[in-house]
């Protein structure tokens, strides 16, 4: 998120050189460090795109946009016993196994982009509700920058 306020407010070219080589780290995949590109995020999608000028990844963006779930109700989500998915080595974030792959929003338990899309398992037995934030920042990120059509 600090990225959009760094680029928009920086004017010194080499301080804005340099914030763009860390995004261009955070977003690419080099095999060293779990990447933002692979979590398919509207949001981080759009503000690489947009703040950086290089390719981004739109159509995994709107997919993730398209599969939201429009009930907002945080229910539990059991993936770690499915057949269909795999997990890394080791331990990730907060120590939890990680999946391989990031699932289809629609598959996986809510949850803003500061939480780990990787997780297995979530929710919470339908007793909370996600306010919608994390679809609407990254809705209108794709709008702003143009990658999404503006609805009348």
């Amino acid at each position: 998120m600090d990225y959009h306020t760094l680029l928009s407010l920086e004017k010194d070219p080499e301080r804005r050189r340099i914030i763009l080589q860390s995004f261009r780290n955070t977003w690419e995949d080099t095999g060293v460090v779990q990447s933002l590109k692979l979590e398919r995020s509207p949001l981080y999608n759009f503000l690489y795109g947009g703040l950086s000028g290089c390719p981004c990844a739109p159509d995994d963006a709107a997919a993730t946009l398209q599969d939201w779930p429009w009930d907002r109700v945080q229910w539990r989500m059991i993936n770690s016993n499915r057949s269909d998915v795999t997990f890394k080595e080791g331990r990730g974030l907060h120590s939890v196994r990680e999946l391989t792959r990031v699932l289809p929003i629609s598959e996986r338990a809510l949850h803003r982009w500061n939480g780990n899309p990787f997780d297995a398992d979530g929710g919470s037995d339908g007793r909370g509700y996600d306010d919608g934030a994390a679809w609407l920042l990254g809705y209108w990120a794709g709008v702003y920058y143009g990658y999404l059509p503006v609805e009348k």
